[in-house]
């Protein structure tokens, strides 16, 4: 993410030099304004007082350009009365730039274009048109499987893959890599997709008598119905389109409300974006968005853009306080390897919150404090899918895989393996050490020791499994919990095992397993973990079952990994002593924790 430049909670004082020290003034640029109508403010902020307001077209010159605190670009511009103000970069386009800064790129940029005319269509689900044949460039729009486009240059970037430049529905252009489309024959015309069925893609469609907002409303449409076309007809703003609803009622709905075209999304660039009932700052604000808000873009007047909330509540927003890229993003998908490792992750533009759930059909639902991410267009052993909803991303796994999951303060990872416990890394984690004795029983038994002589029966269980298992100490040596913690989590490891023995009365009895979901990222699958794992333990013990519980144990809560602790039996009865003295007890205890790790590495 590009660096804090200029803050808007400076004093008015102290923003002329604030912002002149951020400003980059080793270029100049022509631009010209591509709204109906921009504004000029006083400083690069969407708070900062409007000095003047622009039409469409308006040619201008920039001398300066500096970034906001959210990462986008505000350019300085000279206006007719020789004065200066600050536009965003939403509302302008650039002709041209200093011909000694910007003339070299541009040149190789055209050099590597190679002129031709052919027809594409999309093969992927939803494919991203770039700005520039890159996959960091800026995303302009995304497409639909089976759109069809006319290629009018290609070009290959660093690593040798081909890019299409492609002419969208508005006239501009855009790239799309050579692994989202299929290239058609040059010399026959793609058939052209069926219209005469379309699907609403909004909240409940109004459904007009006649071709206009002011018409009589014959009733309202459920998003993804299907209504058949049958007239289209044009408008200023945008076309109508007279359309057979499902209940065999006619009428008119506007183009925006169908699948004609992609959806086009914007997000809230600010915590403080108004939406509001008309297409002015006179009209009554209906609600504050927070910052990454993703709104549905339905069509654009006089610099004002209506919108659609996830929720369905229409309204207008300045296109200025809106872009077409989320702040908060799941950005460039790959694929990395670790030795037998196998990752896919996404870089994030921020350290935003993550979280996710295991769905039916070997589906991982990830959400959070993001708005969009970038789907990849590559394919991946072990997962069938991924896929993006209004509000999160959906990953199918192929049968026989399943997941281990790590959210970073810059990225998001997703470990594919092949189920079983063979190959699976395990931390086991011998409770106490050292000075630190236990819970004592009442014929002096010490836990550390019961603790100890588990964790290495359990090592050996899990390896004659094929698993790979550290523990966190071999020896009676004393650890930090913080230790233990940091342990798993500065590791790749998927699994992490603490071993206790309870203590409270002498007729207290029963093993319990426990996890942490509050604070712990996986707790999820701590959850899972834990129920497979108190369902062996008991079966090999023979004690009561005391469950699998909720509680805020350190060395669960600190966790980052699928984590639990488990209490054996209790060391404060003494029937339970002295089955914890005996070697057998304590091998049925491994045995009991290595089947619970193997249904859980065997399920989703």
């Amino acid at each position: 993410m590009k660096k804090w430049i200029a803050s808007t909670m400076i004093a008015a004082s102290l923003l002329g030099s604030t912002f002149a020290s951020a400003e980059a003034a080793t270029k100049t640029y022509a631009l010209s304004v591509k709204v109906s109508v921009a504004n000029v403010r006083q400083t690069p902020t969407m708070d900062a007082k409007v000095v003047t307001k622009l039409k469409k077209g308006t040619a201008i010159k920039a001398i300066a350009v500096s970034t906001d605190a959210k990462g986008a670009k505000w350019y300085k511009v000279v206006l007719a009365n020789n004065k200066t103000g600050w536009m965003h970069e939403t509302v302008v386009k650039t002709i041209a730039s200093n011909p000694k800064t910007t003339v070299a790129v541009k040149n190789s940029q055209l050099n590597s274009e190679k002129s031709i005319v052919t027809q594409l269509s999309i093969s992927v689900s939803v494919a991203n048109v770039r700005q520039s044949p890159s996959t960091s460039a800026k995303v302009l729009t995304q497409l639909k499987k089976g759109t069809a486009l006319k290629a009018v240059a290609v070009s290959t970037d660093a690593k040798g893959a081909k890019w299409y430049k492609v002419t969208l529905s508005n006239n501009q252009t855009g790239w799309v890599h050579e692994t989202v489309v299929t290239v058609g024959n040059t010399a026959t015309t793609p058939s052209k997709p069926d219209t005469t069925k379309q699907t609403v893609i909004t909240n409940r469609a109004v459904l007009y008598a006649t071709p206009s907002f002011r018409a009589t409303v014959v009733e309202r449409i459920n998003k993804n119905s299907q209504v058949s076309v049958l007239e289209t007809k044009k408008d200023a703003l945008f076309n109508w389109i007279k359309v057979t609803s499902p209940s065999g009622a006619t009428g008119w709905l506007p183009a925006f409300e169908l699948n004609l075209v992609a959806p086009k999304y914007v997000y809230a660039v600010t915590s403080s974006v108004k939406l509001r009932r008309g297409a002015s700052e006179t009209y009554v604000a209906t609600a504050t968005l927070n910052i990454n808000d993703r709104l549905l873009s339905l069509y654009s007047y006089n610099g004002w853009l209506c919108v659609e909330t996830p929720a369905g509540i229409r309204g207008w927003v300045q296109e200025e306080s809106v872009s077409p890229i989320a702040v908060n993003r799941l950005t460039s998908p790959t694929i990395k390897n670790n030795g037998d490792d196998r990752y896919l992750e996404w870089e994030k533009t921020n350290n935003f919150n993550v979280s996710y759930a295991v769905l039916s059909d070997n589906r991982l639902k990830i959400s959070g404090a993001f708005s969009y991410a970038d789907i990849p267009t590559f394919p991946i052993d072990g997962i069938q899918s991924v896929e993006q909803t209004d509000t999160s991303v959906i990953v199918t796994f192929s049968p026989g895989y399943t997941f281990t999951i790590r959210n970073y303060s810059d990225r998001l990872s997703i470990k594919i393996i092949e189920t079983g416990l063979k190959g699976k890394k395990i931390i086991v984690d011998a409770g106490h050490g050292g000075h630190d004795t236990g819970a004592i029983g009442p014929t002096g038994l010490k836990e550390k020791e019961i603790t100890l002589n588990t964790a290495l029966l359990l090592k050996d269980e899990l390896e004659k499994a094929g698993a790979i298992v550290t523990l966190t100490r071999s020896t009676d040596v004393f650890l930090e919990l913080s230790e233990r913690t940091a342990i798993a989590n500065s590791s790749d490891y998927d699994a992490f095992i603490s071993i206790h023995a309870d203590s409270y009365s002498k007729t207290s009895t029963g093993t319990t397993t426990y996890y942490n979901v509050t604070t712990n990222f996986n707790g999820p699958k701590s959850k899972s973990l834990a129920q497979y794992v108190q369902q062996s333990l008991v079966a090999q013990l023979g004690t009561p079952n005391r469950g699998y519980k909720e509680q805020e144990f350190y060395v669960n809560r600190k966790n980052e990994l699928p984590s639990i602790l488990v209490e054996l039996a209790f060391v404060s009865n003494p029937n339970e002593e002295a089955l914890l003295k005996t070697k057998a007890f304590l091998q049925k205890a491994a045995v009991g924790i290595r089947q619970g790790l193997e249904q859980y590495f065997n399920n989703f």
